[in-house]
């Protein structure tokens, strides 16, 4: 495996005559021709391996978003990438061609692959080595996608031996270790365990729940976390005595975007109708929160996310289709809650020593009495890894977005699409950083027949009229 730079080139004239024929040298290395130094260096190394359906990463596409100028960006297939949008997102995130090191010839490299290949280890602690050149003391964060698994720490270990500057600060992994992801990033954490229901949660243990006087009260949703379908029988008659409630949520601990999530209102329908799949390993099962001793209004479901150990945007409200499928996100309007969220959240994180980037999704439940204060439930488990609204909020960071709408979507879009094709013949529709306006794509993937987009309008009526004219484009969407 190799990696390669793409030559020197016009921005909007990137075409695959620019990758450079040459690998990168691996002996030594030499001044680079051209250099942008910060405090400190982020190398991206986003891959599809251990994905799940609805975070496609797509050759690491949604990394260049987070990249600014000076990052290195670990990239691959560039020959099957639509060369318009790429162009479209140098500029507009004002990156050169030169900060990519891209991969060519690999479908799907995992970081076993990475992690065994040496001549690819020593390619990118040369590549490390030229920017050390210029800054010495540079500290470099190699960021990844989802949790770091031992083949990446076994990567990492190769390249800081590789790195012939010894007078390095560091290189350190920007996520959270397999060890603190096993016990925080999934829902198991929220609740005890039917093998062993007198000992609290790892959120108990935590104090996560405790009252500290602060405002952010996090309520505990009831449950309790299963390992076999013997078990959930028996937690449905434990829970269903607690709470006095007939109907329970069924969820899969380790699901993402609303998969593998159902509601059942008797025993029976469990044992006829609940399969537990080969691919279970803790399944949690819920109170209905849209059911309480006081009469529920309705239920908000709102994400926060959090960023370099840090809460970055606001809330976002979650799209539900069908109940309870992930269809995207916008702009939570509830400011009071969002800032009890946030607050909310920036106490779970020191409680349980939040790692680098993720989020947490909320239920904020409403009551028909208005006078009553609605109770915040943390339903969901986002760390140790990207979550998808953390791109959006990152951008508006980018360009100063403070006071637009914003909805972000996942298209569907035609195998035959073409950025292109899209800028030229309406090109008020994409994103204008004077106007803060627009749609701005994170993903453009026709291979795939995927594209991820924000759009951000002054308001709410104006954001959703810009989708719906992008859903309207022919050429584009199905």
């Amino acid at each position: 495996m190799s990696l390669f730079k793409i030559n020197d080139c016009e921005d909007d004239d990137v075409d695959s005559k620019d990758i450079d024929s040459k690998a990168i040298e691996a002996q030594a290395p030499t001044p680079p021709v051209r250099v942008s130094f910060t405090a400190s260096k982020n190398i991206f190394l986003w891959l599809d391996d251990h994905l799940g359906q609805h975070y496609v990463a797509c050759f690491g596409q949604p990394s260049y978003s987070f990249a600014e100028p000076g990052d290195l960006i670990v990239a691959y297939n560039y020959n099957r990438m639509d060369k318009s949008w790429f162009s479209w997102v140098l500029q507009v995130n004002k990156l050169s061609p030169s900060q990519f090191l891209w991969i060519q010839s690999w479908v799907n490299p995992t970081f076993k692959d990475l992690a065994n290949d040496e001549f690819f280890v020593r390619q990118l602690a040369v590549a490390i080595d030229r920017d050390l050149e210029m800054n010495p003391d540079t500290e470099i964060r190699v960021r990844l996608f989802w949790e770091a698994d031992p083949y990446m720490q076994r990567a990492v270990g190769m390249i800081k031996k590789a790195i012939r500057k010894k007078n390095l600060k560091n290189i350190t992994l920007s996520i959270a270790s397999k060890e603190w992801a096993d016990v925080f990033a999934n829902k198991s954490c929220l609740h005890r365990f039917m093998a062993s229901v007198h000992r609290p949660s790892a959120f108990e243990r935590c104090g996560c729940f405790d009252d500290d006087g602060d405002g952010a009260l996090l309520s505990e949703c009831s449950g309790y976390i299963c390992t076999s379908k013997a078990e959930l029988l028996s937690a449905y008659d434990k829970l269903t005595s607690e709470t006095g409630q007939r109907t329970v949520v069924i969820k899969d601990c380790f699901g993402v975007a609303g998969d593998n999530i159902s509601f059942f209102d008797s025993k029976q329908k469990i044992v006829d109708e609940f399969v537990w799949c080969a691919n279970f390993k803790y399944v949690a099962m819920e109170e209905d929160l849209r059911h309480n001793q006081q009469a529920v209004g309705k239920i908000e479901f709102v994400g926060i996310s959090f960023h370099d150990n840090k809460i970055i945007g606001g809330g976002h409200e979650q799209i539900i289709l069908n109940g309870t499928q992930f269809g995207g996100s916008k702009t939570y309007s509830n400011k009071a809650m969002e800032r009890r969220l946030k607050q909310t959240a920036e106490k779970v994180m020191r409680k349980i020593g939040t790692k680098f980037m993720g989020g947490f999704d909320f239920a904020v439940q409403m009551f028909a009495d208005k006078s009553i204060e609605p109770k915040v439930y943390l339903i969901d488990m986002n760390t140790a890894r990207y979550t998808s609204t953390t791109q959006t909020f990152v951008v508006m960071k980018k360009h100063g977005i403070e006071s637009k709408y914003f909805i972000r979507k996942l298209m569907k879009i035609k195998k035959s699409a073409s950025f292109g094709q899209l800028s030229q013949t309406s090109p008020e529709m994409l994103f204008d950083p004077i106007a803060k306006t627009g749609a701005y794509f994170h993903l453009f993937h026709p291979d795939k027949q995927l594209a991820v987009v924000t759009i951000f309008g002054n308001d709410e009526k104006d954001a959703c009229e810009k989708l719906q004219q992008l859903y309207s484009i022919q050429f584009l969407c199905e």
